[in-house]
């Protein structure tokens, strides 16, 4: 067992990571049709929010407009998702949904470090 995967186990948090995929674009009543959505209940470990991540993350979006209050920073093991995380996915932690603004590949595509906000 990795190392990982021993601290998912004895820190991690239980999360339902849900990505929506497909489907069509009316531009009539601004919906979309058609979409599947694929959600697998993982463990993650919450990282400290730290300025050195702000400052990656505020340089990886591009954008001044990110409340740091409101992030989040999460580990999660890749091969507890059938796909690949993407932005705009969301997040079920503690209770409340998080939207997925930048995912880092590390450790050989061992792992994935997310960047959530509210």
């Amino acid at each position: 067992m990795s190392l990982l995967a021993r601290n998912l186990v004895k820190y991690g948090s239980d999360i339902t990571y849900k990505q929506v995929s497909g489907g069509t674009f009316d531009p009539g009543p601004g919906e979309y049709s058609g979409q599947s959505t694929a959600s697998e209940d993982i463990r993650a470990l919450q990282l400290i929010v730290t300025t050195s991540r702000r400052e990656s993350l505020a340089l990886t979006l591009k954008d001044d407009g990110v409340v740091f209050s409101e992030i989040a920073f999460l580990v999660i093991q890749a091969s507890d998702l059938p796909f690949v995380p993407l932005p705009d996915d969301t997040v079920t932690l503690d209770g409340r949904d998080w939207t997925v603004m930048a995912v880092n590949n590390t450790c050989n595509r061992t792992r994935y470090e997310l960047a959530l906000r509210i």
